[in-house]
């Protein structure tokens, strides 16, 4: 038989999409970049299910004191807890569409963190007047790997990140 000449063009064809290349194409980016998206992602895979496992055995034995709504944030917690193991995984894959599902988990958990940290529909350990600290805390840890994640959305697409771009 003949051999087809190698080509250089996508095996999928146009079916790939562009979130999946530029992820291939990141492979030229400096290793720090991969670094820091595989940190972000074993903390979505092991940190969170870790804190969230703390505070489920902090939170069961307020269910008899608070009653239902421990059930509800917790349950909220395990569903924002299961959608960042889904995303750390997505990310260490490289899957398509990863950062996006990435960047919309660390939203909804840092909500989820701040209702349970920040109203007494959940049993807390801190001290009076400590809650905006913690609000701040989980604001700029959550705000920190958001705006990381815009700069490798922008490495990915090749747009300009909004510092970047002319105004009009």
């Amino acid at each position: 038989g003949s051999h087809a000449p190698q080509s250089d063009a996508c095996p999928q064809g146009p079916r790939r999409n562009q979130a999946t290349h530029a992820m291939i194409e990141s492979l030229s980016e400096p290793r720090r970049i991969r670094r820091w998206v595989r940190v972000l992602a074993v903390l979505l895979v092991v940190v969170e299910p870790l804190d969230f496992g703390i505070a489920a055995m902090n939170a069961v034995n307020a269910v008899r004191v608070r009653g239902t709504p421990v059930l509800i944030v917790l349950a909220l917690r395990l569903a924002a807890t299961v959608l960042c193991v889904i995303a750390g995984r997505a990310l260490l894959d490289g899957k398509a569409g990863a950062i996006a599902l990435a960047r919309a988990t660390l939203v909804g958990a840092a909500a989820t963190q701040l209702f349970a940290g920040l109203t007494t529909y959940f049993p807390s350990n801190r001290l009076p007047g400590d809650a905006p600290f913690y609000g701040a805390i989980t604001i700029a840890y959550y705000g920190a790997w958001l705006t990381y994640l815009r700069r490798m959305t922008d490495v990915f697409t090749g747009a300009p990140s909004a510092s970047r771009r002319a105004l009009p």
